[in-house]
């Protein structure tokens, strides 16, 4: 297994520790969020989660007036195998709930009866995002091999089809994989 294979792992292996350090927050903002149960929504709602479940939570009205509680990455970054390179995972932000002020907080106040079941939801998808992408690893192996196998026939097929044929011929063309 060579320097970039492994290096793709740790990525891998790294989204999976985001996404795990995440659900270790969710009984803190369930906490918070009954804590403000009935009371109106304002800042103190996202000084409270900072304070006493995560600094790398933001909860505010965004620019387009939606109401957002956002989980900002702390440590998105994986050195190279080598020690050359720093990679960056794709995942800077995971977005809880964005939605509505109205449709979050009816009379803008907090409901807990209305808030905890959307962090359950939530929580339940970035179970499955841990254990679909954990289970990714056991299958890329798998998934690469069958990748290289394709792209090979297809190239074999390729060379086969005349020129002109590949030409004129649109289902015959190749589209862009990527």
């Amino acid at each position: 297994m060579g320097h970039y294979r492994m290096d793709a792992e740790n990525l891998i292996l790294q989204e999976i520790l985001v996404r795990t350090e995440l659900l270790s927050l969710f009984d803190g903002i369930i906490n918070v969020v009954n804590e403000f149960d009935g009371k109106v929504i304002n800042k103190r709602f996202e000084e409270a989660l900072k304070d006493k479940v995560s600094k790398s939570l933001w909860a505010h009205k965004n620019s387009y007036g939606m109401f957002e509680l956002v989980y900002y990455v702390p440590n998105d970054s994986v050195m190279s195998t080598d020690g050359q390179r720093t990679y960056y995972i794709q995942t800077r932000m995971i977005y809880i709930f964005r939605r509505e002020p109205e449709v979050l907080f009816p009379n803008r106040r907090v409901s807990s009866d209305h808030l905890v079941p959307m962090l359950e939801t939530k929580r339940k998808e970035l179970d499955k995002e841990v254990k679909d992408l954990d289970k990714s690893l056991l299958k890329m192996d798998e998934w690469i091999y069958t990748q290289r196998k394709l792209v090979n026939e297809l190239q074999d097929l390729r060379s086969s089809i005349p020129y002109l044929v590949k030409q004129y011929v649109q289902e015959l063309k190749v589209p862009s994989l990527y």
